[in-house]
């Protein structure tokens, strides 16, 4: 079943090569350059939009790169980072980087030591390292 988090890694993998593709047209002979790069630049912009109406129900998966940190109160609140570090755990672990995984939690149980999160991120971890 899908759900909005995988449509969401689906639409994000969709924009990177997307991006990828505008960078090819500007190397190779296929004209009209501009015209082509704006169509991509187009489909882009409609799967950010997509994305931005995923991230009012799931705001764990907005990157930290669009949190505005110059606004006050535009840093996520704790329980949002808490919730997205485990969301990056499971997608190491998916992708087969278990170290990866095991630096997230470790690293989440350094700066967050307290918290109802402690005792997921210890059985995690545990499980994790076998």
């Amino acid at each position: 079943m899908t759900t909005l988090e995988s449509l969401y890694e689906k639409l994000e993998g969709a924009t990177q090569l997307l991006d990828r593709a505008a960078a090819d047209i500007r190397d190779i002979p296929l004209e009209p350059k501009s015209a082509n790069i704006r169509a991509i630049a187009e489909t882009l912009s409609q799967i950010f939009d997509l994305q931005r109406q995923i991230y009012h129900q799931r705001p764990e998966l907005i990157p930290t790169h669009l949190w505005d940190i110059r606004k006050p109160g535009g840093n996520p609140p704790p329980e949002l980072i808490i919730r997205g570090a485990f969301r990056k755990v499971e997608l190491a672990e998916r992708s087969g980087d278990v170290p990866l995984a095991i630096q997230l939690l470790e690293f989440l149980l350094r700066v967050q030591p307290e918290g109802s999160h402690v005792d997921r991120a210890k059985r995690e971890l545990a499980r994790l390292k076998g």
